[in-house]
Order: structure tokens, then sequence, then C-alpha cells
């Protein structure tokens, strides 16, 4: 994915933000995980799904 990444120097971290079509693959995908492994440079987190509402997420980012 292309995205834009914003230093955080008080955190000491980066935010990326990525732009995605509702319809796009990645949301199936995260509907049937119950967690999702983010891979960023030499970054690794992994954060869990099983409580996520994505049917409501994904309304509100169609609206936006």
């Amino acid at each position: 994915f292309e995205g834009a990444t914003t230093a955080n120097q008080e955190a000491g971290n980066i935010s990326i933000e990525v732009r995605l079509k509702p319809d796009d693959r990645l949301f199936a995908s995260l509907a049937e995980a119950d967690r999702i492994r983010i891979v960023a440079g030499k970054s690794e987190h992994v954060f869990p799904l099983q409580e996520v509402d994505l049917a409501t997420l994904l309304q509100l980012c169609a609206k936006s």
C-alpha cells in the first residue's frame, strides 16, 4: 500500500496514513481475521480483532 508518514517527535514514533476504498479486499480479509499484523520497516505489531465492530467502522469510513 502507498501511504503518507508523519513523525511524532513527542511520542518518538511515526504515524502512517493509507487511503483505501470501502470495497478494498483488505476489509473482507479483516472481517474474517482474529488479528492483524502490521510491519513497517523494522517495526512489527500485532493487534487483536476479536471485539472490533468492523461493519460499523466500514460504514463510518465510507461516509467520509
